[in-house]
């Protein structure tokens, strides 16, 4: 009971963490070798690559920031892949004040607020997009700023967002 207790508490310390950890460790962190295509996540042999070239700042000021950037998928990535597949544009809104994430929905035309310790899968592509896109407009982390509770642990035990590792892709 103990050796499963610990494997899944294992687990789930690994799950948080991120999966910039897995990721840099397979895929290549630039694609085909070009530093303008910046690896922010894998899964599945997908690379999640965000394309630097894209990032527009379309505001700032002390207590928020508007960015846009392109985030392009590539299949096969992990295998050395470099076609992309798709490209997702991404307009996020960073409120400084409350350090919350929101991503801008064109159909509703609402903000909706990304939750850093939300389950990987609904937040894949554009969440570590708008990290990465943030420290390269402005030089510093966001949500990478602090430490994160990872959920369902008791007592609590806090991570960073990303690993310093992920940044110096940047």
């Amino acid at each position: 009971m103990m050796k499963k207790l610990l494997f899944i508490l294992s687990f789930l310390v690994l799950l948080a963490m991120g999966q910039s950890v897995f990721a840099s460790s397979s895929y290549p962190d630039h694609l085909g070798g070009d530093p303008n295509y910046i690896l922010v996540d894998g899964h599945q042999g997908i690379g999640y690559y965000l394309d630097k070239s894209s990032i527009y700042l379309e505001k700032d000021d002390p207590q928020l920031a508007i960015l846009q950037f392109n985030v392009c998928t590539v299949n096969n990535a992990i295998k050395g892949a470099t076609e992309i597949g798709h490209v997702m544009t991404t307009r996020m809104f960073y409120d400084r004040v409350q350090c919350a994430m929101f991503t801008y929905n064109e159909n509703t035309n609402k903000w909706n607020y990304i939750n850093p310790t939300a389950p990987r899968a609904a937040v894949r592509g554009y969440m570590d997009g708008a990290e990465m896109a943030y420290y390269i407009t402005f030089g510093k982390k966001f949500y990478g700023s602090r430490l994160w509770a990872i959920p369902g642990i008791n007592p609590p035990k806090y991570l960073p967002f990303h690993s310093d590792e992920f940044y110096a892709r940047a």
